[in-house]
Parts: C-alpha cells; structure tokens; sequence
C-alpha cells in the first residue's frame, strides 16, 4: 500500500526551505522599513548573511519575492478562517467567530497591509493581473466557506432567510470596507475597538 503522506524533506530541501522563510521575512520588514522601491536584492542579501548569487536561486526577481508575500499572507489568512470556523460553534456564533479572527489577522499583519496598499498600484497590469487570479482563487475558497457559514446560520433560524451568496458578499464587504479604512489611517487606534459597531450593523443592520 502506497502512502498518502508527502515524502519527508532532505537535508538540503530543509536548508533551502528555512532560506526561503528567513528571506520573506526580511523582505516584509526592509519592504515596510524602506519601501518597496528603495529595497534591493543587494540589501536583502545582506539582512539575510547570504551571497546575492543564493538570493537569486530562491527567487529570480524581487518582484517574485513580493508576490509570493501576498499569495502567503492571503493563504495565511484563509488558513485562520479555516481554523476559526473548525473551532466555533455552528451557526451564527460560527460566524462571529471568524469575523472576530479576520480583525485579528489585519492587526497582525497591518504593516504588510499598508505596504501592499501603498505598492499595488506600481507594478505591469499583466503581472498583476497574473497575481491577481493566484489570490482571487483563495478569496473565492474565503468566500464559499463564509456563504457555507451562512447557510448553516439561515438553517438553524439565526439568521434572515434571504440568499445566502448575496448575504454573504454584504457581510465581506461591510468587513473589507472596516479594514481598508483602518489600514489606510494609520491610526493608533486597534481595529479590535471598531468590532462591536461591526458586529451590531451585521447583525441588527442600521435601524434603531
């Protein structure tokens, strides 16, 4: 019988595994630090103690290197969606659940967020087009466990037996439309405080 489990790394695969995690992470903080422009590969190679040479045989281009920190922050992000769903409570309180963990990943991670608000509009439309589709297939996966998330809640009673794909894009959007402004402030004020308002509309909408 033929295991399903992935082989285990070798050594070197472990090696150049642990390279690549040290880049990305020095490139989020010299790309936050310096911005994107006024970081080099030269400069990446030297927080990272590596030979320029070695820096191209993980990723050819900083471009690629900025990419890939969007396509892991988007998987990052639906992996805790996942991972709030799993532990909650069905229905409505499963819903809450994962609003509350979106809120605390954008806290997480709001200088990558501002970085990549600040750069999207720099680069070719063809490669952002081609970025694009790798993150708009893990919205979507996003955004069918949220409408399954909804569903559940309409079964259950706890929510308005109205279409669950459309309930479900005002709920992302009334989300995105909190975090964009959040990040794009720079205020001190912690996204966590806005939560309550976010939760009252989504849940009661504006009436008194």
């Amino acid at each position: 019988m033929i295991s399903s489990n992935p082989s285990p790394l070798n050594r070197r695969e472990r090696e150049r595994a642990a390279r690549r995690g040290e880049l990305l992470a020095a490139a989020e903080a010299l790309f936050h630090e310096r911005g994107y422009q006024g970081t080099t590969m030269a400069a990446l190679a030297e927080a990272v103690e590596l030979p320029l040479a070695t820096i191209y045989t993980l990723f050819p281009a900083k471009e690629q290197i900025y990419f890939t920190l969007i396509e892991e922050r988007a998987a990052d992000l639906f992996a805790t969606v996942e991972a709030a769903s799993s532990e909650a409570e069905p229905g409505l309180a499963r819903l809450l659940a994962v609003v509350e963990r979106v809120v605390a990943f954008f806290e997480d991670h709001r200088a990558f967020f501002q970085l990549f608000i600040s750069t999207r509009s720099g680069f070719e439309w063809t490669v952002k087009d081609d970025l694009g589709e790798a993150v708009n297939r893990i919205y979507n996966r996003y955004l069918d466990l949220m409408e399954s998330i909804v569903t559940e809640a309409i079964a259950r009673g706890e929510v308005k037996p109205l279409p669950a794909g459309e309930i479900t894009h005002a709920i992302a959007g009334l989300m995105n439309a909190f975090i964009f402004q959040w990040v794009v402030e720079r205020t001190d004020r912690p996204l966590a405080d806005q939560l309550p308002v976010l939760t009252e509309l989504l849940l009661h909408g504006v009436a008194p």
